[in-house]
């Protein structure tokens, strides 16, 4: 039976690398190489500027447009550009009761009675 000090040991022999062998994240793409041939991949730029998800997204359609995805990368940011000021000028108030609306008709459309 194998100790718990022994899988811990197992363990720490599995990972304890050369550090010329560890490769970081950032060398390796899944898809293609469009971020890997840039001097700062959007993922980290992102990052270390804390760039919240909809700026990032608008910045890594916009990085890789050329070599990957073509106009439809640019709309995909033009999107998301339009989302974002949307939701930085419209009460959060008021798109929740959107959504709410959406749902009940589409719940009515679909026969369904929720109302009590």
């Amino acid at each position: 039976m194998t100790t718990l000090r022994d899988q811990v040991a197992a363990l720490q022999a599995r990972d304890a690398r050369d550090e010329s062998t560890v490769t970081s994240p950032l060398d390796v793409q899944t898809g293609g190489d469009h971020y890997k041939k840039l001097k700062v991949q959007p993922a980290f730029y992102n990052w270390a500027n804390r760039i919240p998800f909809i700026e990032g997204s608008c910045i890594k359609y916009l990085t890789r447009w050329r070599d990957k995805g073509g106009l439809e990368d640019i709309l995909k940011s033009k999107h998301l550009h339009e989302l974002l000021i949307y939701f930085e000028t419209t009460p959060i108030v008021l798109i929740e009761q959107s959504k709410i609306d959406e749902l009940e008709q589409a719940m009515v459309q679909a026969g369904k009675d929720f109302t009590d």
